[in-house]
């Protein structure tokens, strides 16, 4: 009997601490920040590495949207001369 308390207790203490790192990571969620670096590359690229093939090829001006689907939200920005958005 008293290994069925002790691991009952063991479980209980394990299923409280995932509670616990659930509701931590459920906060941590809520927010954030996203940094968006605009390229216009050419279509007929033929390189394996769109990211740094292409990332010379700023594209400022550019407007993005962004719209939280929880809240309604949106979010919107346009680039800067680097064909950065942060």
């Amino acid at each position: 009997m008293r290994v069925f308390r002790t691991g009952f207790a063991l479980l209980a203490l394990v299923l409280a601490m995932m509670n616990i790192g659930m509701e931590r990571a459920v906060a941590v969620q809520a927010t954030g920040t996203v940094e968006v670096h605009a390229r216009s590359c050419d279509q007929a690229y033929t390189g394996d590495a769109w990211f740094t093939g292409c990332h010379e090829s700023t594209a400022p001006d550019t407007s993005f949207e962004a719209t939280n689907t929880e809240t309604g939200e949106v979010v919107s920005g346009t680039t800067d001369a680097s064909g950065n958005l942060v």
